[in-house]
């Protein structure tokens, strides 16, 4: 039994991280320019591979991998391993520059989706920007859009429809009450589904 707990608090930190978010892309130049993101499997952790490809360009796959098989390591043929437990830190995996400090928010960029929390594309917000989402009946189907939104447009648009509830639906103007969800954030990611605390 004593056996058994050595073993397990000697694995790595980062093997107990629950649905970390990471970017997934492959034979891309900069991490950090990759406009897809995956939620990992449990027990899975952010991972970046650099390879040379047969014109010598580096090349870089992104994705997550199991835990117990990561080994953060550099090769002499230009190639490398490397792991973390952050969301979105394979960024800035094998010595390549990250984020920069000074950046807004990154945010979920998918329209017309017919299931919450299922956009993989990102964007990159601007300084005054946040994360947005918001969601329109079309057809009987409730259709997400997710994307960077100046915040006073997003509080414009809020105030809208805290002015129209309660209108009428025999109203024969088309009501706006057709939007059921309009949120705004401003941390990583936060748009992912219409569940999240507003800005402010």
């Amino acid at each position: 039994m004593l056996l058994i707990l050595g073993i397990f608090f000697a694995l790595p930190s980062f093997s107990f991280v629950n649905c970390l978010s990471c970017l997934r892309c492959t034979d891309i130049q900069s991490p950090r320019h990759c406009k897809y993101v995956t939620n990992c499997p449990f027990g899975e952790v952010c991972h970046v591979h650099q390879k040379t490809n047969d014109f010598g360009d580096v090349l870089f796959d992104l994705g997550c991998t199991r835990a117990s098989a990561c080994s953060n390591r550099s090769h002499s043929d230009h190639t490398c391993d490397e792991c973390c437990n952050k969301d979105l830190c394979n960024s800035a995996g094998c010595g390549q520059p990250g984020y920069p400090q000074s950046r807004g928010p990154i945010c979920y960029s998918c329209s017309a989706q017919t299931t919450e929390g299922n956009c993989h594309k990102i964007d990159f917000c601007g300084i005054h920007e946040v994360c947005m989402i918001h969601d329109e009946i079309e057809f009987g189907d409730t259709v997400y859009t997710s994307q960077c939104a100046v915040l006073a447009y997003c509080e414009e648009h809020k105030a809208e429809i805290a002015a129209i509830i309660g209108r009428s639906v025999i109203d024969d103007t088309r009501s706006i009450t057709e939007t059921t969800c309009h949120h705004c954030c401003d941390k990583d990611l936060c748009n992912s589904e219409c569940t999240f605390a507003l800005v402010g």
